[in-house]
Order: C-alpha cells, then structure tokens, then sequence
C-alpha cells in the first residue's frame, strides 16, 4: 500500500477509500537472508486458446515476474446488525500497469517471452483492461448480508 486517501464527506453509512497499491512479488530488497534462501518465484500456468470452436488449438504457457500497481477505490456500505459490513465495492480508477513474463510450456528452457511477438503484448494488456473493466462497474463486490 504506497498510498490511501479517505473521504470524510461520503453518507453516514459509507467508507469511501482511494488506494495506492503495487504488488511486486520479486522484491528481495528487504528480505532477510533466510527469507532469501526459501524465496520462491510465484508462477501461474494457463491454457491459451487459439482459433475458435473446433479448429481451436490449446497452447499452455507459464506466466511469472509479476507484477502491477494501480489505483482503486474501496467502498464499504455498513449497517448496524452484526457483521455491521452490508458491502464491499472495488473497482480500478484507471488502468493498472501490469509487468510479466510469458513463456510457452518448457520456455524454461528455451528462455522465449512471447510478449516479443510484434503486437502481442499490446493486446493482451488490452484484453485484461477490458475484462477489468470501467470504474463504475466493480470488478468486485461482495454481500455481505
């Protein structure tokens, strides 16, 4: 959390929050040294689909060096009868800067990120902008009630 801003005005029943956020899993500059020595580089396989309906073709690739930052709002809706949190809104004001690296299955080896294909890399972050959304639809909203 590099930075939160609060809004005292909002209504009675509302806490209305900014966060400042990165997340940068392969910070080490903090780390003790057995922190270092058990360190593990988080890694995420998925499955890419290629082409559509039955001439598609399933390519899986390792996702990791992650890491993003960005700025959301935070919106709690209380109430007065316990859990006294009737619901949660967040939702990004902008578009978060995503980093990674994305190898082909075995790419370990071959070292290849295929976000040097031309044009690649562009579209992926658009396909993830659009699938986070604008920032007055929540990307996550939680009832509590």
């Amino acid at each position: 959390m590099e930075h939160v801003k609060t809004y005292p005005k909002a209504d009675d029943d509302i806490v209305l929050m900014d966060w400042k956020f990165s997340f940068t899993p392969n910070d080490t500059s903090d780390m003790t040294k057995r922190q270092l020595k058990n360190k593990v580089n988080p890694k995420i396989v998925l499955e890419i689909r290629i082409g559509k309906a039955m001439i598609s073709k399933g390519l899986d690739v390792i996702v990791e060096d992650m890491q993003f930052s960005g700025l959301m709002r935070v919106k709690v809706k209380l109430q007065i009868p316990f859990p006294h949190v009737e619901k949660i809104e967040i939702c990004f004001l902008g578009k978060p800067e995503i980093d990674y690296v994305c190898k082909p299955l075995g790419g370990e080896t071959l070292g290849f990120d295929i976000n040097f294909v031309p044009g690649l890399e562009s579209f992926i972050l658009d396909q993830i902008h659009a699938n986070i959304g604008k920032a007055e639809h929540p990307i996550n909203t939680v009832d509590i009630s």
